[in-house]
């Protein structure tokens, strides 16, 4: 990476000791389901709609899991190791120690964490399975991926790798597996595919199906133990609806 050059999508991850923000109440939380645990971290599954990180003014997933913390340990400590978009579902995985946020952030960014997502598209893609390689760039003021052929300044290389499972009634469901991280990546890359996904209306896709939500979901995730280097954990949670529109 050029010196000049600061990443749009590793800005550092939060931790929360203290309820600075209030909590504020959301009938989103009886969609939160614990995917699994260990004595070093949660994966939790996220409904769409939800923000990840506290807010003073919306709800979030991480403000629900203080409060679920506070009622188990004296300190509490929840660290977001990663986020997704308010839009998106599925699974998010949350430190409950500062030493294990700090080796699992860093197993996010060196891309040893395996991510596996389904997206519903509309129309469907040229091919059955396919790589996709982009230049992408952030619009700071309108809070969009942009897309280019080539590296500009500024600019960050993305990859994906898609397989198409099926048509559906809208569309397409897609396996997508992002090699990289950055900032909106699947969104803009399927849409300048020219297979945007159902309910993205920012990259051109169909109207919502249901208010802050699009058809993309964080289905699986795969990593190593942050402690025990041998042990491989694998943790997925329950198809999100759009799955099994026919």
């Amino acid at each position: 990476m050029r010196k000049n050059q600061k990443s749009f999508s590793k800005r550092p991850r939060k931790e929360s000791q203290e309820p600075e923000t209030p909590f504020i109440p959301s009938p989103l939380y009886d969609e939160i389901k614990l995917v699994g645990e260990t004595d070093d971290f949660w994966v939790w599954h996220k409904p769409a709609g939800l923000l990840v990180e506290k807010s003073s003014i919306f709800p979030s997933l991480e403000s629900f899991v203080y409060r679920h913390d506070s009622q188990s340990r004296k300190k509490p400590f929840v660290g977001v190791v990663h986020r997704l978009d308010r839009p998106v579902s599925g699974c998010v995985v949350m430190a409950k120690k500062k030493s294990i946020l700090k080796i699992l952030n860093e197993l996010f960014r060196e891309r040893q964490v395996e991510k596996t997502y389904l997206a519903l598209v509309s129309p469907c893609p040229p091919d059955q399975k396919g790589l996709v390689e982009n230049w992408l760039s952030k619009d700071q003021k309108e809070k969009k991926a942009l897309v280019h052929k080539k590296e500009v300044q500024g600019s960050f290389k993305a990859i994906l790798e898609y397989e198409n499972l099926g048509k559906r009634d809208k569309g397409c469901l897609l396996e997508v597996h992002p090699k990289t991280g950055k900032y909106h990546q699947i969104r803009i890359q399927l849409a300048t595919l020219g297979c945007p996904i159902v309910g993205d209306d920012k990259y051109g896709g169909l109207p919502p199906m249901k208010e802050e939500t699009i058809s993309l979901h964080a289905w699986k995730l795969k990593f190593r133990d942050p402690i025990l280097k041998g042990k491989m954990h694998e943790f997925s949670t329950h198809l999100p609806g759009f799955a099994n529109l026919i």
